[in-house]
């Protein structure tokens, strides 16, 4: 984690909380503007900022993962806790986490299909897990029906529903969302 210090303490800076805080008890998305984290550039040029979500940004997420085939429900809550991508201000890529305890829930990865496969979900998940470490998270569980091959290429490995922390029933994905056989996979983030 030594590698990560500066992205931390961006990531932490970037998230509102004064030094040495890093779970508050009222985490909101913030409204002000954006700051970008990092920049990409992927495919034939197309340059994409990363940066935290902003509340403005919720219809845009939405939208992307429902084109996405993924569902948006449950996620609001937790918007403080997601990362997009942007080209200009269309949100091309996103992730994002439920935080129960000292365990998070990865969610919501999606990427547009036009940049796909160029490293950019691979960042996001980077970023998001940067961020969860930094906000106690130590273990990163995650429920998928079709990206196995592209959460194990991330050191995430496979694992059974029994294995969630109880805590996590209260998920709205878990709940409501993904269906029994969705496949869990785990990944260890200290």
């Amino acid at each position: 984690m030594a590698e990560n210090r500066g992205a931390v303490a961006l990531v932490k800076r970037l998230a509102g909380f004064p030094a040495g805080d890093c779970c508050g008890e009222s985490l909101t998305a913030p409204t002000v503007e954006r700051e970008t984290l990092r920049r990409l550039v992927v495919g034939s040029g197309q340059r994409v900022s990363l940066g935290r979500a902003i509340s403005d940004d919720w219809p845009r997420i939405g939208n992307l993962l429902e084109r996405s085939k993924l569902s948006p429900d449950g996620l609001k809550p937790w918007l403080m806790n997601t990362i997009v991508g942007l080209v200009g201000d269309e949100v091309v890529a996103v992730a994002a986490f439920e935080m129960y305890g000292d365990a998070g829930l990865l969610r919501s990865v999606a990427v547009i299909p036009d940049l796909r496969g160029r490293g950019l979900g691979a960042e996001l998940v980077r970023m998001v897990e940067v961020l969860a470490a930094e906000r106690g998270i130590g273990r990163f569980y995650l429920l998928t029906e079709t990206a196995d091959d592209f959460f194990s290429k991330l050191g995430y490995a496979k694992t059974t529903r029994e294995a969630l922390p109880a805590g996590m029933a209260k998920s709205e994905l878990l709940r409501h969302v993904c269906p029994v056989s969705a496949r869990v996979m785990v990944r260890d983030l200290k």
